[in-house]
C-alpha cells in the first residue's frame, strides 16, 4: 500500500508539471483573495465542462472506451453554480514528511518549496488515482489551467467545488514570482463526494482518503 502511495503521488505531481502557468455569493469565511480565486476558479471549470462536451476534443485524446465513459460521466453534469467552496488547508509539514519518507529520498532545502508547489498542485490526480489509472488518465485530458495576477495571495491553495448533481473539481492556485499565479483546475471523480455532504463528512472523507497527513476542509462559499 506504501508503494503504491508513492507511486500514485510521483505520477500525479509528473501530471502538475504540465498544467499551465468575477462576483462571488457571500460566505462569512470568504476574503476579497477567495472571491478572486473563486471566480478564476469557477471560469476554468467552464472551460474544463467544455472540453468534456466537445465530442471531436475528446476524440484526438482519449485512449479507450473506458475513458469515453467517465469523460462521458463528468461532461454530464450541471457545473454552472457549486452549493459550496471549501478552502482544503494541508499541514505542509505532515504532507513533505510523508512524501519524502514514502520516496526515499533527500532533497537540498533549496528544492523544497518547488516540490511543495507541485506537490499541492497534484492533490487532486492522487485522489483520482485511487480510483484506476483510466479515471485519473480521463480527468488529465480535461484538465484546464490558467496564469493570473494576484498581489495579495502568498501561499499554495486549493478550492473544492462541490456541485448538485455530484460534480467535484479541485483547484489548485500556486503563486509564482511578480504576483503570478498559476491555475489548474482537475475534476474529482468520486461517488462518496456530493452536494448533500456535510462539513463533518467532507473532513472524514479527507482523513481516510490521505491517509499519511492532514487535510481539512474551511467552507468559504455557499450557495
Amino acid at each position: 500500500m506504501r508503494k503504491i502511495f508513492a507511486y500514485i503521488m510521483m505520477l500525479a505531481m509528473m501530471l502538475a508539471l504540465l498544467s499551465g502557468c468575477t462576483q462571488a455569493p457571500a460566505g462569512s469565511a470568504a476574503t476579497d483573495t477567495d472571491t478572486t480565486l473563486y471566480q478564476k476558479g469557477l471560469s476554468l471549470i467552464a472551460k474544463m465542462d467544455m472540453m468534456a462536451e466537445s465530442e471531436e476534443y475528446i476524440s484526438m485524446l482519449s485512449a479507450s472506451a473506458e475513458m469515453d465513459a467517465v469523460v462521458s460521466e463528468i461532461g454530464a453534469r450541471d457545473y454552472s453554480a457549486p452549493t459550496a467552496v471549501y478552502r482544503l488547508n494541508i499541514s505542509k509539514t505532515e504532507m513533505m514528511t510523508a512524501f519524502l519518507n514514502e520516496v526515499g529520498v533527500e532533497l537540498p532545502e533549496e528544492l523544497m518549496p518547488e516540490v511543495e508547489k507541485r506537490f499541492f498542485a497534484s492533490l487532486p490526480s492522487q485522489i483520482n488515482g485511487l480510483a484506476g489509472a483510466s479515471v485519473l488518465a480521463a480527468a488529465s485530458i480535461v484538465t484546464a489551467g490558467d496564469c493570473f495576477d494576484c498581489a495579495d495571495l502568498a501561499d499554495n491553495t486549493l478550492l473544492l467545488y462541490l456541485f448538485e448533481d455530484g460534480g467535484a473539481a479541485v483547484v489548485s492556485f500556486i503563486p509564482g514570482s511578480d504576483n503570478a499565479v498559476s491555475a489548474t483546475g482537475t475534476f474529482i471523480i468520486n461517488d462518496e463526494l456530493s452536494a448533500g455532504v456535510d462539513d463533518e463528512e467532507l473532513n472524514a472523507w479527507l482523513q481516510e482518503t490521505l491517509l499519511y497527513y492532514t487535510c481539512q476542509a474551511e467552507k468559504i462559499i455557499t450557495e
